[in-house]
């Protein structure tokens, strides 16, 4: 249920709220491996360390495997155990007043269902933190602080995503640590009473080979001892949707760019009204619309997959430049550089290359040892050939694409067509019309 309540009690939420970070932060209470609700922490940071760990591993002189268990957690904001919420604040060392308040914003609360009008008689919540409430979210991350490490695991929480993953050149001895956290994982879950599913969990094995090998190797021939759970055996898959992102047992992000670019194109069919020549939408409010609906959601997390191969990242960029088409109403003849430059859009490359080098000049000044752990390396040019999977950093370090080689080589004074009314759009939209 999401927690509505008048103004002056989100203001009070807002005031516990600050008070009790505050206390935190000076405390340095939170663990670095969670990434979720903080301050300068993103989804895109833990998905890039993963990552980065993986190509470590299958960059070596003798590459590693990784395998990996993605959790899932059932109704997590839901299930919090109030309790045992408070019992945690206390031994954390938070101000008795401050848990005390708290304790009595949890408590007492009550739910109804309404049904076409019909409302129900009111239900006690006896677990559970209020979804829309500012204070739950920390909450929430001081609940599951305490969650068990297994060295030499490691572990990856941004909220209630929780992964735990390790690299070895021993398939049984990668099975045999992931059970082993696995265990130690189970038994706190059911103490702090926090649902697993383990039919709906996870388990990658990330190694070097094509996916479609891959799969047939692990449908013909157990490679992987099984994992369980409370008895129930976590699957092994060969690809996971992880905080958004798709990651392939073979890493090559090829996957991940065929959902982006599939669900990109729908969005794009479902715009075509308003973005086709025949709309009295003008150019600018065409490419504003493309960039609010359209590119987002192929360049989301770009920095985890911008180094994939060319023809992968070219079927991004085609999609763009079919979208510079349709919002001209230019002929076939009609070069995409021109298109480009007439719109002022930035190839998807030089896009997602700029994302990068923000990224990573980011990730070296953060606050948290494992997001500058992931990002400090230099890439090395040897591990480019089709041996090596490239890392993220390769990308700062590629040539320019052909498109961005034009734009370049144009003269200043031929750039910002969408200022000036008599450009080379106009022109193009004239010579579609002589051609038909």
């Amino acid at each position: 249920p999401i927690s509505l309540l008048m103004s002056l009690g989100k203001l009070y939420e807002r005031l516990l709220y600050k008070r009790l970070r505050d206390f935190v932060s000076s405390k340095g209470i939170l663990i670095d491996e969670q990434f979720g609700f903080r301050t300068n922490h993103s989804c895109v940071q833990q998905v890039h360390r993963l990552t980065e760990h993986i190509l470590v591993g299958l960059n070596r002189p003798k590459p590693l495997y990784t395998g990996a268990l993605f959790f899932d957690v059932a109704k997590a904001f839901d299930k919090v155990w109030h309790n045992g919420l408070i019992f945690k604040l206390f031994n954390m060392g938070v101000p008795d007043s401050l848990v005390l308040i708290i304790r009595d914003f949890l408590s007492n609360r009550s739910f109804r269902y309404r049904v076409e009008g019909t409302r129900s008689s009111p239900r006690p919540l006896t677990a559970g933190v209020p979804q829309g409430s500012a204070l739950s979210p920390l909450l929430f991350s001081l609940f599951v602080n305490d969650i068990p490490r297994s060295p030499p695991t490691h572990l990856a929480l941004f909220a209630d995503d929780t992964t735990v993953y390790y690299s070895s050149r021993n398939k049984s001895l990668i099975a045999k640590k992931l059970q082993s956290a696995a265990l130690a994982l189970g038994q706190w879950f059911r103490k702090w009473r926090i649902d697993i599913n383990p039919a709906k969990s996870t388990a990658v094995l990330f190694q070097r080979g094509s996916s479609t090998r891959i799969s047939s190797r692990i449908r013909r021939r157990n490679l992987t001892p099984p994992i369980t759970l409370f008895r129930q055996p976590i699957p092994w898959a060969r690809k996971v949707k992880y905080l958004g992102v798709t990651l392939d047992a073979s890493m090559t992000s090829r996957p991940h760019i065929k959902s982006v670019r599939d669900r990109a194109a729908f969005i794009l069919g479902r715009l075509y009204p308003m973005i086709c020549k025949r709309s009295k939408m003008s150019l600018r409010n065409k490419v504003t619309l493309y960039k609010t609906c359209i590119r987002p959601v192929m360049t989301y997390a770009s920095v985890v997959f911008a180094h994939a191969a060319r023809t992968h990242i070219d079927t991004l960029q085609s999609l763009q430049s079919r979208f510079c088409r349709l919002a001209v109403g230019a002929p076939w003849f009609v070069r995409n550089v021109d298109l480009h430059d007439d719109l002022g859009l930035e190839s998807i490359r030089k896009y997602m290359k700029s994302a990068s080098e923000r990224y990573f000049d980011k990730a070296m000044r953060h606050d948290n040892r494992l997001i500058v752990a992931a990002a400090d390396y230099s890439p090395n040019p040897d591990h480019a050939g089709a041996s090596h999977r490239r890392r993220p950093r390769h990308v700062l370090t590629d040539p320019s694409d052909p498109i961005t080689f034009a734009l370049d080589a144009f003269s200043s004074n031929t750039r910002g067509r969408l200022r000036d009314p008599g450009n080379r759009t106009r022109r193009t939209r004239q010579r579609g019309r002589r051609a038909t």
